[in-house]
């Protein structure tokens, strides 16, 4: 094994576990890069360069919009003015990063889009992806969409996030969703 990758939403919520797997691993003098996922909220300088410490050579951050507005009627937890200092702590201790973000939000405009597409460039992101907003079974998102009666009857393929939206009446249809996300990924 040369590398991990930590596929955990949640990983750096909680650093006495983080703490605890990687002196797992130098008591058995394991060192092994690995990458993962973390959240803004988690994270302090201090805690990057613990990482980077540990091996780490990327984090996956999902910012999901620029819009603080967006944000708050998902809450999402991100404070946008913090995200550039974190990152910029990450590229010091040699991490890069992954950002992600979603387009087709409930109640979302396409000033929101257009906040959230400067935003994306006002950052120093090693890559990008951009998803169309999909609400999942189980999900807050998915009981908000369909309490709002927002969900289409669309079939199970149509949940991809890449493609199509599975909810109904967005400020635009699901052919400019598609265009502005092909254009936002370039």
């Amino acid at each position: 094994i040369r590398e991990i990758y930590f596929d955990d939403d949640n990983f750096t919520q909680d650093m006495q576990h983080v703490d605890s797997i990687f002196r797992s691993m130098q008591e058995r003098r394991l060192r092994i890069k690995w990458s993962g996922m973390a959240s803004f909220s988690s994270l302090s300088q201090e805690i990057v360069r613990r990482l980077a410490s540990y091996g780490c050579i990327g984090l996956k951050f999902g910012i999901e919009s620029g819009s603080n507005q967006v944000l708050r009627s998902m809450h999402k937890p991100v404070d946008l003015k913090n995200v550039a200092g974190i990152i910029a702590c990450c590229r010091k201790s040699g991490i890069k990063i992954h950002l992600t973000f979603s387009l087709g939000f409930l109640g979302e405009k396409p000033e929101d889009i257009k906040k959230t597409i400067a935003y994306a460039q006002s950052l120093d992101a090693d890559s990008i992806q951009v998803s169309i907003a999909t609400p999942l079974p189980g999900t807050e998102f998915f009981e908000a969409a369909k309490a709002q009666g927002q969900l289409t009857n669309a079939p199970w393929e149509s949940y991809d996030a890449k493609r199509t939206s599975v909810i109904g009446s967005l400020s635009f249809d699901n052919k400019t969703l598609g265009r502005i996300r092909r254009d936002f990924l370039r």
